[in-house]
């Protein structure tokens, strides 16, 4: 979710329990892979499987490759990637809220249009709940108020 413009920020709830949350803790940096609905098998095996059992690159089909400014990898495959340094969590619920000031973000050149994600090009899919998931097919504006 984006939280902030200048500086770029986002933040992300990940579960309490899970071996992300850990590595994020320690590291205090953390990458964010955008997938095309490609690799939505891929997104279900990271999504269900523990780092801690399996080697998810492996078992997912993906590729780790270094990103540019922090040490947790990238995902080759995916169309865009944000890296983020940790500025600040809470605890909610089950969950950690982390905050991260994204340091690089960086996509596809075709993944993109006028600075947006470009949807005829770039299936990019959004968990519904579940084993369900959709693609956004339409850009909506609102409407400009006189």
């Amino acid at each position: 979710m984006p939280v902030s413009e200048e500086p770029p920020t986002i933040a992300l709830a990940i579960d309490r329990e899970s071996y992300t949350n850990k590595l994020i803790k320690e590291s205090r940096e953390f990458t964010v892979n955008i997938p095309g609905d490609q690799l939505l098998n891929a997104i279900w095996i990271c999504g269900t499987k523990s780092g801690r059992e399996v080697d998810k690159f492996r078992l997912a089909g993906v590729s780790p490759e270094p990103a540019k400014k922090v040490k947790p990898p990238i995902i080759r495959e995916c169309v865009g990637h944000l890296e983020c340094r940790l500025r600040d969590y809470i605890e909610v619920g089950e969950c950690t809220l982390f905050i991260g000031e994204v340091l690089e973000a960086y996509a596809l050149k075709d993944a993109l249009a006028k600075g947006v994600w470009d949807i005829k090009r770039t299936r990019l899919p959004l968990h519904l709940g579940g084993r369900f998931f959709t693609v956004p097919t339409e850009i909506i504006e609102p409407k400009r108020r006189r």
